[in-house]
């Protein structure tokens, strides 16, 4: 049987509690720098209105394309723009919202590759909004093992998926 954690807490409200502002723009947004991953994270009012989401929606998606805009600059050829047709947003990101807060990061990809030191694959991991939440679920036990066991692994998963945390900062970020 696993261990229980009684201290966990889902990642947007550790964003929410100990996030710095995000130098997005927009003096609601929040990011933990610890994180190894570009993300932008907004209270929630007590009692919110549907306009008031939606600007919190369109402030943190704004900051995450213009994130994914600069990364791009920055790195030609490791990412592109999704067509825009039929109303899809041409970034890819993840999503996630509580109560509390509003949470995006932006990615470069779905998912990543798990592979032993060795170089051997283990699995292939697709990451969605529940990593927001601060969970992850994998297919198998060695998977599971694997990262477990080195928290090295989902470092470089996070980093593979995600743009690198400086494209949290103003210095980065051209609005």
């Amino acid at each position: 049987m696993a261990k229980q954690n009684h201290n966990w807490e889902p990642l947007i409200d550790e964003v929410l509690k100990s996030g710095v502002p995000a130098k997005s723009g927009s003096k609601e947004l929040r990011a933990l720098p610890k994180l190894p991953f570009t993300h932008f994270a907004a209270p929630v009012p007590v009692s919110p209105i549907p306009s008031h989401l939606f600007k919190l929606y369109t402030d943190l998606y704004e900051a995450a394309a213009s994130a994914v805009r600069s990364y791009i600059r920055s790195h030609p050829g490791d990412l592109e723009l999704h067509s825009g047709e039929g109303g899809a947003a041409p970034i890819s990101y993840n999503l996630a919202f509580t109560t509390a807060g509003m949470i995006i990061c932006p990615r470069k990809k779905e998912g990543g590759l798990l592979r032993r030191d060795d170089g051997t694959e283990v699995g292939s991991v697709a990451l969605n909004g529940t990593i927001l939440a601060g969970t992850l679920m994998v297919k198998d036990e060695g998977e599971w093992e694997l990262l477990k066991n080195d928290n090295g692994k989902l470092n470089e998963l996070l980093r593979a998926v995600g743009l690198p945390q400086e494209y949290t900062t103003i210095d980065s970020i051209k609005l």
